[in-house]
């Protein structure tokens, strides 16, 4: 959804430079719009009202229900009218608990009323981003706003409708990290552990998005016994199954997996907190200029669940799954408003954000809550959250365990704008702190709130520092291009995400060292000024698909934005099958080559020091040049069982983005060259080719060819002793020329002037060895 919003936003901010009677046509409009909404919200009110609450909150629980059927992405269902029907039961209920029903509807012409109801709902949708467009064309017209804050207000207005924040075979994982410290109070104010809720909090889950489909399902296999049965079983089959089917039947067809204290054995004490009663709520239709309106904070975002008849309902899923965090949090402060949940919070939160990096990481070293002198002063201690450090990268950690504002963007994006910025634009400026005092230290000391030393940090071994701020609330549409936001000042390309997002990381990357490869293209996304995602799972999915993709041309004064959607489609469907193991998800992967796997499962298992940048040279190279030298490695290997001699194998090129490397592959039992004939042999090549810098790769495989050693070392010009390069140039030009003669007597023909030079060079043969 969110990425056809933002298309629809694109193409409207285009329309807006081409034609300014656009503008003011949708300007213009703005009041009749607003009063149609305001119109059609009062007559859905009074419909809504008059029908039997149970009745039509199931109808639209189970019109969202079959809405998602067999979907697995959010690409799959862009249009107006699905999102709708997906969000018809969140307005209904707020409906409800901001008025009292009075029921005049019969129950023989329920359904055709529910239909038009929910078909009436559907147009109320359209009008509300007709409205949206009205709105952004009045701001440009009245210059209310600059144009680039009008359209960070209309996208984040428009982004604020989007449900689902986390798949669902996370959930527990993060309600277990996030409510476990605050068990004494759960005990103390409901009479309930952590673990309670937490499993009622599983069990719910299941009942709103899977349970009917299970009970229908469990029928259908009641049914096929049935008829399997001979007549001599038949009655008994009948006897054994008959108050099964009953509880099937309440299940898949009536309100029995709705009903809350049922289904997740909690207490009414705590339930009665989460729920409003019929009538309950006053806020939401006294509210000054949108007054019930569904484009604003609804009830049910605040609490989840309903009280009808002295029973607990719950029919919206996301409503209760996305919201139920902050609203236990806001429940229990309301009851003991001296409660330290924010201090537990934030531990939680960071000790959660430890623990899936132990993960990503494995053996990597954590330190968390450090501070450290600022000015060489212990008396004046900056903060750190977390510093994680693997081999020779560490990674600083800021983490935002606040809450994001409850309000519309478009009723007060002020707010909005304080919150972006205390989650988003201080952590960055947290991160360069730390970064700056890392640098600037040949040995960074860590210390304790105490002012004890913590760890001793050797800065000479580290090679390279990320920045990631990471948000308990999921903000991912803005804080995945949070460098574009132009209300922003960042200062040190912080990766921002949201815990959500570093879930999905968790289980996703099997590899520590392609994670880590994925977080240095992740990095240059946020230094390229063309590129402008809309989610974080679309940088994943670009990754996948194109591996380097954040290099571009970021040369042009005024650069054209670039917008990406529907890569993280494979994603969704992965990771919503995950929840169903059963369906034998397949994961979407960057397919290496066999020697190239080899290598980064033998370089993720070594302790090699420079291991980091290895795998990086290694996964930057492009899908055909991973192919041609994986080729080159087996031919080479091939060719060893009959020389017994090792082999190199070279690339060349004189651009910054080419491949300049020598690879000496060698089989066991094969003679190797020594490590000062590899060192003269690429020192001499770079030296030939006026290179600049040159790669030397050693491989030693063993008689099954399987890799045992991997040796890499960066060099340069300043790599070679004054006193020895006349005597390298000559080797780099005897072995060029010997390379020439080769392929002529290979070929039978001349070289072309056009073709590459056959020394190696990467140059063409008239501007190489032709001359």
């Amino acid at each position: 959804m969110e990425n056809m919003l933002n298309n629809s936003l694109d193409s409207l901010c285009g329309d807006y430079a081409a034609n300014n009677d656009i503008i003011k046509d949708f300007a213009n409009r703005c009041p009749q719009l607003k009063s149609q909404i305001n119109e059609t919200v009062c007559n859905l009110r009074k419909r809504i009202l008059s029908c039997n609450p149970l009745h039509l909150l199931q109808f639209a629980q189970e019109h969202a229900l079959f809405n998602k059927m067999g979907i697995t992405s959010e690409f799959q269902q862009l249009d107006v009218a699905s999102i709708a029907i997906d969000r018809f039961a969140e307005y209904v209920q707020s409906i409800y608990v901001s008025g009292l029903p009075h029921v005049t509807v019969q129950t023989d012409n329920e359904d055709n009323e529910f239909n038009r109801i929910l078909g009436d709902y559907i147009d109320l949708f359209r009008l509300l981003h007709e409205y949206y467009f009205s709105l952004a064309s009045d701001w440009s017209v009245e210059k209310k706003y600059e144009t680039d804050l009008a359209n960070n207000i209309f996208e984040a207005q428009l982004m604020y409708g989007v449900r689902g924040k986390r798949y669902q075979f996370v959930e527990k994982e993060y309600f277990s990290a996030l409510l476990s410290p605050h068990d004494e109070v759960f005990n103390q104010l409901f009479g309930l552990s952590a673990k309670n809720i937490i499993d009622g909090i599983e069990k719910l889950q299941y009942a709103l998005s899977h349970g009917r489909f299970g009970a229908l399902n469990k029928l259908g296999e009641m049914f096929e016994e049935f008829q399997s049965n001979d007549e001599e079983n038949l009655e008994s089959c009948i006897e054994k199954q008959r108050e099964l089917g009953q509880d099937l039947i309440s299940k898949a067809f009536g309100i029995e997996l709705n009903n809350i204290i049922g289904v997740t054995g909690w207490t009414e004490q705590f339930v009665k907190e989460l729920s409003y009663e019929c009538g309950q709520e006053t806020s939401f239709f006294s509210h000054d200029e949108y007054a019930g309106w569904p484009a604003i904070d609804l009830p049910i975002q605040k609490r989840p669940f309903i009280k009808i008849d002295e029973q607990y309902y719950c029919f919206d899923y996301y409503s209760f799954i996305d919201n139920f965090y902050r609203a236990i949090q806001k429940t229990v402060t309301r009851l003991l408003p001296n409660y330290r949940w924010s201090a537990k919070q934030q531990n939680a939160s960071e000790t959660m954000v430890a623990n899936i990096f132990e993960k990503i990481l494995p053996g990597c070293r954590i330190y968390q809550n450090n501070f450290y002198p600022q000015n060489r002063s212990l008396k004046n201690m900056a903060e750190n959250d977390l510093m994680v450090v693997y081999y020779d990268v560490i990674i600083v950690v800021e983490i935002k365990a606040g809450s994001f504002v409850w309000t519309a963007p478009f009723t007060d994006f002020d707010s909005h704008i304080r919150s972006y910025k205390t989650l988003i634009e201080k952590a960055d400026n947290q991160c360069k702190r730390t970064c700056d005092y890392l640098s600037s230290n040949d040995t960074a000391i860590l210390y304790n709130e105490d002012q004890s030393e913590k760890a001793q940090i050797h800065m000479a071994s580290i090679q390279d520092i990320y920045t990631m701020s990471v948000t308990m609330d999921n903000i991912g549409e803005f804080a995945a291009k949070a460098e574009k936001i132009g209300f922003l000042n960042l200062k040190c390309n912080t990766i921002s995400v949201a815990v959500d997002d570093l879930l999905v990381y968790q289980n996703y990357f099997d590899s520590p060292l392609q994670f880590l490869h994925f977080l240095k293209q992740r990095r240059m996304a946020t230094r390229n000024k063309t590129l402008a995602l809309n989610d974080e799972l679309d940088h994943l999915g670009l990754y996948i698909h194109h591996n380097c993709y954040a290099l571009s041309d970021n040369s042009p004064k005024q650069p054209t934005m670039k917008s990406f959607w529907g890569y993280r489609e494979d994603l969704d469907t992965y990771f919503g099958q995950l929840y169903h193991p059963e369906l034998k998800p397949q994961k979407p992967i960057q397919t290496l080559p066999k020697y190239f796997e080899q290598m980064l499962e033998w370089l993720n298992s070594s302790n090699l020091n420079n291991k980091i940048r290895v795998a990086n040279y290694l996964l930057d190279f492009s899908s055909d040049a991973k192919e041609g030298l994986n080729n080159q490695i087996e031919y080479t290997l091939q060719r060893q069982l009959v020389t017994h001699h090792s082999s190199a194998i070279s690339a060349s090129g004189r651009n910054d983005t080419d491949l300049r490397y020598t690879c000496f592959v060698c089989l066991e039992g094969a003679e190797d060259f020594s490590a000062q004939e590899k060192l003269d042999y690429t020192l001499s090549t770079l030296l030939w080719n006026k290179e600049s810098d040159r790669v030397q790769i050693s491989l030693k495989y063993s008689k099954d060819r399987k890799i045992q050693d991997i040796a890499y070392t960066y060099l340069t010009l300043s790599d070679i002793p004054p006193e020895r390069k006349t005597t390298l140039y000559q080797e780099g030009k005897e072995r060029a020329e010997q390379r020439i003669q080769q392929f002529q007597m290979v070929n039978h023909r001349k070289i072309g002037r056009n073709e590459l030079c056959p020394c190696g060079s990467g140059k063409k043969y008239k501007k190489c060895c032709g001359r």
